[in-house]
Order: C-alpha cells, then structure tokens, then sequence
C-alpha cells in the first residue's frame, strides 16, 4: 500500500468517526431493551418537589412504587393530587386500540407533563421502568429529555435463571436480581434451586 493509500484510508476513517460521533442527540435515550418506536423531541421535563403524580385509583401500587424510586433515588417526595403544573400521569385506557398486548404502552414526556398509558397494569409497570432509565442528574438538576415512545414485548417469555444448587447466595442477592429483572423487563424468574449431585 502506497503512502497516498493511506493517507486517504486514514481520512476515510476520521470522516467516519466524525460523522458517528456528531449524529447524535443532545440526549442520548439509552433504553434497554430498546423499544419499538422511539422519536426524540427538544427540551426536558424537569423532576422537582413541586412535580406531583396523578393516577387511576386501580394504580395504587404503581403510584407508589414509582413515589418509591424517586424518592429512594433522588430524595423526591413525590405527592398525589391534580393541582398542578408540573407532573406525571399514569392512565389506564382499555378501549385503545395500540395496546392489543397487555404489557404494551406509551411513554409521553413534554416540558412540564410526562404521561405513561396503557391498557393494563403491566404495561404502566413497564412504562414506569422506562421512565426510570430516562431520568438524568447533573448537579442539582433532575431531568427527563422530551420524547414519544411506544413498545411492546418482541418475546412473551424473557427469562433470568438464577442456579444455586450448590451454593446460596442468599435473599438479598434474590431481592436485587429481582428488582434489576424487573428494570429491564424481565418476566420469568428461573429459580434452580436442586439437581442430582447438589442434592
């Protein structure tokens, strides 16, 4: 290879780095698993203790699991109430037609609301582990980049299995995968608990 080769095998390279590089957002959503459809908007929903949340009363326990992980988080008190400017609406809508599969749902973030719908509990539940990856803080700033996101399972079965025959590794280490299964959308909790020479 002659050095003028080289040299513009050298310079395909940069200008192809450059152009990595440089196609991308402001924000980044780093979302695993990725979902179905993503569209990136500008600015970002700021998370403050002034943010409330509003929910169906058939979503208790996903209000207050969400008002959990805020506050373990980030220190947030996050209150339930309608009156106000800065908020998070979890809703409940059976008669849509996107959400045909009940862990499906549509994750909606403006500059002062964020909205995650859904026709079934599971789908809210998903919603809200999305919700999650998307929070950032810089400083004293907690953030959420305005965007529509919508997704559904590709796979109905998405399993972790957790082998301990021969050695227990004890509850809270159950607890933890538990909790990490369910941040990343996992459904199927395969507890090898016994086999032939461990028993």
């Amino acid at each position: 290879m002659q050095l003028k080769d080289v040299k513009n095998y050298f310079f395909y390279v940069v200008v192809f780095l450059v152009f990595v590089c440089f196609n991308k957002h402001a924000f980044a959503l780093d979302i695993i698993p990725k979902p179905l459809r993503i569209k990136e908007n500008t600015g970002a929903f700021t998370l403050s203790k002034h943010t409330r949340i509003l929910s169906d009363h058939l979503l208790l326990n996903e209000t207050k699991l969400l008002q959990e992980y805020i506050k373990s988080a980030y220190g947030l008190i996050l209150k339930k109430t309608r009156d106000t400017s800065s908020q998070i609406s979890l809703v409940i809508d059976k008669n849509h037609q996107e959400f045909s599969d009940p862990e499906s749902y549509r994750l909606h973030v403006e500059g002062n609301k964020v909205t995650i719908i859904a026709s079934h509990r599971k789908g809210i539940f998903h919603g809200i582990q999305t919700l999650r990856q998307l929070i950032k803080k810089k400083g004293n700033v907690i953030s959420i980049p305005c965007a529509e996101i919508e997704d559904q399972p590709r796979l109905s079965w998405r399993e972790f299995m957790l082998d301990e025959a021969r050695f227990f590794r004890g509850k809270t280490v159950v607890k933890q995968i538990l909790d990490q299964m369910a941040f990343l959308k996992m459904n199927v909790f395969h507890w090898h608990l016994t086999d032939n020479t461990g028993w």
